[in-house]
């Protein structure tokens, strides 16, 4: 979602899928998007910055917490959708049919793929930082998200 309406928060819950932000040099429009494997399979980057009213290479972009590669091992239905990706992005694991997924590199991938090339990572995990919730049960807590908000401040 995006919005050109300053005062207007947007706001995203995630677990271990990737919050974006996005926002245009001149602050005249905001972005954000849930990006887990699903959304990134099905455009979510590209879409988003397709549909916000700015020059993608005016635009920057936040990658937010999210699961890090050393501890996102997917099966093959997940990283054989990637498979096109740089081998650093789906690594090896030590279980024979896993891979290790990189969603934060892949996210910036496809930003660069759209054009915005100007894009900062939080480079937190939400798996081993015990400051966040992982839907993949690290801290036993059943249920829980994190949100991420933009806005563009009043005048």
């Amino acid at each position: 979602m995006w919005t050109d309406r300053s005062g207007l928060a947007l706001a995203i819950l995630t677990a271990d899928c990737v919050p974006v932000v996005l926002w245009a040099d001149d602050a005249s429009v905001v972005g954000v998007a849930h990006a887990g494997w699903r959304g990134l399979c099905a455009g979510v980057v590209e879409n988003l910055v397709a549909a916000i009213p700015a020059p993608a290479g005016q635009l920057s972009a936040w990658i937010g917490p999210c699961i890090s590669q050393p501890c996102y091992e997917v099966g093959e239905e997940v990283w054989s959708r990637f498979a096109h990706l740089s081998a650093d992005m789906i690594a090896p694991s030590d279980t024979a049919d896993k891979r290790l997924l990189d969603l934060a590199a892949t996210v910036e991938y496809r930003l660069g793929e759209a054009n915005v090339t100007r894009v900062s990572q939080s480079g937190l995990c939400s798996f081993s930082d015990p400051r966040f919730y992982s839907y993949r049960g690290r801290s036993g807590i059943e249920t829980g998200r994190m949100a991420s908000f933009v806005l563009i401040r009043p005048n």
